[in-house]
């Protein structure tokens, strides 16, 4: 017999289907306002598919979209340019991004940009949210998933927790790519764990679409040597990539470099300790180095550990290490999921439901709600948490 959902729930005890339906009616609020916004409101609802958008029109068109961008939102850019006789026109019904809507987007991510916002306005507003469902729907039940079997009524409230994430509301609301991006991920880890790497290869490069989010975690695939799932990654990277050089007709590395100038000015922008680093003269980049190399050192540390730890643990990193902002907190959800999996029933009841309550105090209330808690409240949470799950898995010598 096929795995029925409903049959499972029934047998559930009675407070785990009072938690459950709560955090379902908490969640489906959430969800309610995001979709609103992304389907229906006007000002910034769907701000980022709009952006998305023009820089697709002048892909369909064959254009390259950073050189539009640079040749008419950036004219006082000290780089010079040499665009080789390609078509940077800007069509005056479109449009171009302007410093606040970057082309901030790789090389690679176009063909599957392409893939999920193609349709016209508005009917791309409606295709975008379905594929949101579906894109929550797989990190549910990759959450549920990753427990064995003998854990399942604990995986149901995990994964409700996860999706109780503030940051999803406005992820959906503004129509950022950060759904999919952690759907991408988080199915990895799910056929990465049946032994499957082709398939988790093909998932993790949607993680990839967004760098600034999907990097940090190929460090846990290369410190466990998961070689056939990098290769099948690198490989799709590589036709995507190809395909856009193919399309604007532009060399594959002149690509990069004007990807990195165009979305140079993201620096400036978001929130996270790197924006606090560089208003006490650390530069951008010696943080980024020293975040990635701290976040390196403990996944080495720790590599014997199951790969959803490592994600846990590099999460941490992959919010910390450049540019984010407050829809970027979704990464953590993976902290949150190492953080229970591998430590619910483990340590004393005090401890666990400490962490669990920096975690939940840090990711289940609304942007507006840290005008009061503050963001520096959230990074030391973060920490003290990532602390706590790489301490107790190395200490604990009975797994």
């Amino acid at each position: 017999m096929g795995y029925n959902w409903l049959v499972t729930i029934t047998s559930f005890s009675q407070k785990t289907k009072a938690l459950l339906l709560v955090g379902a009616v908490v969640a489906g609020i959430y969800f309610a306002r995001g979709f609103y916004y992304l389907a229906v409101s006007t000002g910034l609802g769907a701000s980022d598919l709009r952006y998305r958008q023009t820089e697709l029109y002048y892909f369909f068109q064959g254009q390259n979209p950073y050189e539009v961008f640079l040749a008419n939102s950036l004219p006082h850019s000290k780089t010079q340019w040499d665009f080789n006789g390609r078509n940077t026109t800007v069509n005056p019904a479109v449009g171009v991004g302007d410093i606040n809507a970057l082309p901030g987007y790789p090389p690679w991510a176009y063909p599957v940009i392409a893939a999920v916002a193609w349709p016209p306005w508005p009917a791309v507003r409606y295709y975008f949210a379905f594929l949101n469902i579906l894109a929550l729907a797989a990190i549910a039940w990759s959450v549920t998933k990753l427990y064995p079997p003998q854990r399942t009524e604990e995986a149901w409230l995990v994964a409700t927790a996860v999706l109780l994430t503030g940051s999803f509301c406005m992820t959906l609301g503004v129509g950022q790519l950060g759904i999919l991006v952690m759907a991408g991920l988080f199915l990895s880890l799910v056929f990465e764990a049946r032994n499957r790497p082709v398939a988790a290869g093909l998932w993790l490069t949607l993680g990839l679409i967004k760098p600034t989010m999907g990097l940090p975690f190929l460090v846990p695939f290369l410190v466990k040597g998961r070689w056939k799932t990098l290769a099948t990654t690198a490989t799709a990277v590589t036709v995507l990539w190809t395909l856009t050089v193919f399309i604007t007709k532009t060399p594959p590395f002149t690509l990069v470099q004007e990807w990195l100038t165009a979305s140079s000015g993201l620096w400036n922008q978001g929130d996270g300790p790197i924006h606090q680093a560089f208003r006490l003269g650390v530069p951008h980049v010696a943080f980024t180095v020293a975040v990635a190399a701290c976040g390196g050192l403990v996944i080495w540390v720790l590599r014997d550990q199951p790969l959803l730890v490592l994600f846990g643990l590099i999460s941490v990193a992959a919010r910390f290490w450049t540019y984010h902002r407050f829809y970027d907190n979704i990464l953590l959800v993976f902290l949150l999921t190492a953080y229970c999996h591998r430590l619910a029933g483990k340590l004393s009841p005090k401890i666990f439901w400490t962490g669990f309550a920096l975690l939940a105090i840090s990711l289940w209330p609304p942007a507006r709600a840290f005008n009061v808690l503050t963001n520096e409240f959230q990074y030391l949470a973060w920490v003290a948490v990532g602390g706590m799950l790489a301490y107790y898995c190395r200490a604990l010598k009975d797994w």
